[in-house]
């Protein structure tokens, strides 16, 4: 198989091997080749490494990606810390529970937009933490005018559920768009 895609590597030490976390579609089958370079500065040599293994997934993964194709208010614990940054267009930046966050952050947001999305490009897993690159995407109500937004998101996932979000964006575009 030849990529020609940029791929975020991550070392599972539980399993003892290298993982791969992007947005293109892998087949679980599907093998990469790649300069050890890339991986550790020990060697030269070229190795084999599996591509999304299962193995590399832990649960806090599964969860994040389980939460980006459903939003799922059940994968939130009820006491979750959702936390944004200065210049999201919502009144407070600030939520301590599920309640909340669909009660409040949610239905103020979602009023800018007559469509609204968030697309993750890349996931990277470090224990109960995932931090995700991607970019929300929609097109703004008063305006009629499609807007995108990059934005870095750093989760915090315990026994399936999640206990936190810190999210930051490029604000900059929701000011351009009077938001």
């Amino acid at each position: 198989m030849t990529t020609h895609h940029r791929a975020r590597w991550h070392f599972n030490p539980i399993f003892g091997n290298y993982c791969v976390h992007d947005r293109y579609s892998l087949e679980a089958s599907d093998w990469i080749l790649a300069r050890s370079t890339s991986i550790s500065p020990i060697s030269n040599n070229v190795k084999l490494v599996w591509l999304l293994d299962d193995r590399c997934m832990g649960l806090p993964l599964e969860t994040l990606k389980q939460w980006f194709s459903s939003a799922d208010a059940n994968l939130l614990a009820e006491n979750v810390v959702w936390i944004v940054s200065q210049g999201y267009p919502v009144s407070q930046h600030q939520y301590f529970s599920r309640k909340e966050v669909f009660e409040k952050f949610f239905p103020e947001l979602s009023s800018h937009f007559s469509k609204w999305g968030a697309e993750p490009e890349t996931f990277i897993e470090a224990g109960d933490q995932v931090t995700v690159k991607g970019r929300y995407v929609g097109r703004v109500k008063q305006s009629d005018k499609p807007i995108e937004v990059d934005f870095i998101h750093i989760w915090t996932v315990h026994d399936g559920v999640i206990t936190e979000l810190v999210a930051v964006a490029d604000t900059a575009q929701f000011s351009r768009h009077d938001l």
